[in-house]
């Protein structure tokens, strides 16, 4: 881009054209559309607010400027900064429902569809049998005992089997028994089984409504004091380990779970001289259960705010700033920088790194949004895949008279964007900017720091 000298210079407008003329030997240059709409809005603004100090830096080189400092961690507990993290359950909440699943055999259960959820353990099986039906112990092929969640590992959401870390032997002791999964689906739920091999089991699950449990609650008499889960879902599961497809552990009766019956008897099979029926499921889904909440996002907070003129200028000199304003969050998501747009009072197309900020909001190039004038819209948030560390170098442009120009704010000359606190409130439609702030001037000027929109 053709920067503009003013120094030893004439500018003249002749024909719809802006000439550059040398006073040395009198060469005229012709300019592009660019630099004659930069010259004219450089031009009105010194005329509005005089010639910026040679050090201002329109607040990217302090407000706009963030150092990142989070790092990708899929086993990390900064949800909170994303997600609104759900509360812990109350020991009589879990008591209920572990009571439900131990008390009803092969419960009729429902299913959900989320792709976003939390996993929050709940129970593991065999840590209290009180009033139960089922001890959650199992008897190996050989006739030893086996607690069915030692063996449950790696417990995983949907049919593509994604892994929910951390939970392992029925149970989540990090990050306060709780899991987020993003991307995720809950068509079904499986274990792998430690006893053999890694078993996956995907049809050993069942998913409750909370409000199903309560009704069973209430029907038997049971102590409901702190103990609802209106509106909840949860997932039981009951413990199975099977021969292989191939027969291949049949011989090692510790592997799986089986009966021994009478020679003979209906679907048993024969190992070493003896007949099993296989299989050691009891009906009851509770020696896993957890509960699956569907994640919600908080609105995300910027960390500093940028507001834009759109090089346009008329006999009002229009200095009001808001034909963008958007915040910025650094390095959110982790590696990535999150834009969340506030309002576009201007009406020619501008882009945010190549994206139209009318059509984020959903209206025409010529509608205003959110500046008083137009209409009134949600802020639209969206994320660029690259992590700025300073908002200035995030690509502002505009479309004018058929030439995309950039907007910019470089030290000591005439800026078309600002980076201000994200407690600046822009100007509606029209209002002028020092106006709105009598220290304006100044802060142009470099009589005032970074903070002009908050002095008095």
């Amino acid at each position: 881009m053709k920067r503009l000298a003013f120094f030893g210079a004439v500018l003249t407008m002749a024909a719809g054209t802006l000439s550059f003329t040398s006073c040395s030997n009198h060469e005229v240059e012709q300019w592009s559309q660019e630099d004659m709409t930069r010259a004219k809005y450089e031009q009105a603004f010194i005329k509005r607010f005089g010639q910026p100090a040679k050090d201002q830096t329109w607040g990217f080189g302090t407000i706009g400027t963030k150092v990142g400092v989070r790092s990708a961690n899929t086993n990390g507990n900064m949800w909170a900064d994303t997600w609104e993290v759900p509360a812990s359950l109350t020991d009589a909440q879990k008591d209920i429902v572990r009571r439900y699943f131990q008390q009803n055999k092969q419960p009729k259960g429902i299913s959900i569809n989320y792709s976003d959820f939390f996993v929050q353990q709940v129970y593991k099986g065999h840590t209290n049998t009180s009033e139960s039906q089922t001890t959650e112990v199992y008897k190996a092929a050989s006739g030893g005992d086996v607690i069915g969640s030692d063996k449950m590992n790696r417990l995983s959401a949907g049919s593509d089997n994604d892994h929910i870390n951390n939970f392992n032997f029925g149970d989540c002791t990090a990050w306060n028994g709780l899991m987020l999964m993003e991307n995720s689906k809950t068509d079904c739920f499986g274990f792998s089984n430690s006893n053999d091999e890694g078993r996956q089991y995907n049809d050993q699950y069942v998913i409750i409504a909370g409000d199903d449990i309560m009704t069973w609650a209430r029907n038997n008499g049971k102590d409901l004091a702190g103990a609802d889960v209106s509106g909840m879902y949860f997932v039981g599961f009951d413990f199975e380990s099977l021969p292989k497809a191939d027969n291949s552990n049949l011989v090692n009766t510790n592997e799986w779970l089986g009966k021994e019956v009478a020679e003979g008897s209906a679907d048993a099979v024969q190992v070493n001289g003896k007949w099993y029926l296989v299989g050691g499921a009891d009906g009851y889904y509770s020696d896993w259960i957890v509960r699956i909440i569907p994640g919600e996002k908080k609105a995300v907070k910027g960390d500093i705010r940028v507001i834009a003129e759109d090089l346009s200028v008329d006999e009002k000199s229009d200095f009001d700033f808001n034909d963008v304003v958007f915040d910025v969050k650094f390095n959110y998501p982790a590696g990535k920088t999150t834009i969340i747009l506030q309002a576009a009072g201007g009406t020619l197309p501008l882009y945010i790194a190549g994206k139209e900020v009318h059509g984020l909001f959903g209206v025409s190039e010529t509608t205003m949004v959110n500046t008083g004038r137009g209409v009134t819209k949600a802020p639209v948030t969206f994320v660029l895949d690259a992590a700025y560390n300073d908002a200035n170098n995030i690509e502002v442009t505009v479309k004018k008279d058929g030439v995309v120009i950039p907007i910019t704010a470089e030290r000591g000359k005439v800026a078309s964007k600002i980076a201000v606190g994200t407690n600046y409130d822009w100007c509606s439609e029209r209002e002028d900017i020092e106006a709105r702030y009598p220290s304006f001037g100044k802060y142009v000027k470099g009589e005032i720091g970074d903070n002009w929109w908050e002095v008095k």
